[in-house]
């Protein structure tokens, strides 16, 4: 019954996204979508796919920074491998979980394991909203201010965990109740201030990588928009695609990028397109993880 139940919502959320898209296509010149496509540069597409890899290698060092006991070469794989699992299934959250998963070893304290995985995430969601914060009141676009007090409250919420990890580790606790993890964690007895800015400003530059892409890939379609507007856009989305709402964030990565662009005078088109090749990029970080999973299988 468990297994129909999760195999019912994986059914929903794939015909959610393809009834997204069947829906936003119907609202664009298909003729025009094609023909746009085609005049794209392929060779200039390599640069964005090299700027992805970049950043989640700085993705892989971040956890470095956390989990000491683990080679950096070990934890990237598993970076990668998350990526093909949060593309594979809805939601970039169910790759973390992937991600804990393999790197638990057979004396690890799982719940110690989880909640490490989990606190990179927030490190990275509390750069993330810094990112979207600056961009909000640095963007000279105007735009509706009530997204302003929403993300400061958000970055609130996750800053004490943040900043006292103990807060998460006793959750996942809690939680999962067969779980029980010990007075002196593994990694947090570790965990110094110095450690948790590290992985702040690690997560900070994995933002600045990703308004890097959006930029170079929005120039080559002809969205001009100021930088700080992209930091909005990138935290925006960023946030909106971790919810499990659609396989590979498809659908939900196009609405997005059509209202917020939309807000900005940019076309639908442009902004569908836009989704289109940030698909393609997840879609290619998928497949490296796809390879490194089989590989990883085989040994």
């Amino acid at each position: 019954m468990h297994k129909f139940h999760n195999f019912s919502i994986y059914i929903f959320k794939v015909a959610f996204s393809l009834l997204v898209l069947i829906y936003l296509l119907n609202q664009i010149d298909t003729k025009q979508l094609f023909e746009n496509v085609k005049k794209l540069n392929l060779i200039e597409f390599l640069f964005p796919v090299v700027l992805y890899i970049f950043a989640h290698l700085l993705n892989a060092v971040k956890l470095k920074i956390i989990i000491k006991d683990r080679s950096l070469v070990e934890i990237t794989r598993f970076t990668f491998i998350s990526l093909f699992y949060g593309t594979a299934l809805p939601g970039q959250i169910f790759g973390d979980v992937i991600k804990a998963y393999n790197l638990i070893r057979p004396n690890d304290n799982v719940g110690e394991i989880i909640s490490i995985v989990f606190f990179d995430k927030m490190t990275g969601l509390f750069s993330l909203t810094i990112l979207t914060i600056l961009g909000l009141l640095l963007m000279p676009e105007e735009i509706s201010y009530i997204f302003v007090p929403l993300t400061i409250v958000f970055l609130f919420l996750i800053t004490p965990i943040v900043f006292f990890p103990n807060i998460l580790f006793r959750f996942v606790e809690r939680v999962f109740v067969n779980i029980r993890i010990n007075k002196k964690f593994l990694y947090s007895r570790n965990l110094f201030l110095k450690d948790i800015l590290v992985s702040i400003i690690l997560g900070f530059c994995f933002q600045i990588v990703s308004v890097i892409i959006l930029i170079n890939l929005g120039h080559s379609l002809g969205i001009e928009i100021s930088i700080f507007c992209w930091f909005f856009i990138t935290g925006l989305l960023s946030i909106v695609l971790i919810l499990p709402l659609s396989l590979a964030g498809i659908g939900i990565r196009e609405i997005t990028l059509i209202t917020l662009l939309g807000v900005l005078g940019i076309s639908s088109l442009k902004a569908f397109i836009l989704s289109i090749l940030l698909l393609f990029l997840t879609l290619i970080g998928a497949l490296i993880g796809f390879i490194l999973n089989l590989l990883n299988y085989k040994n």
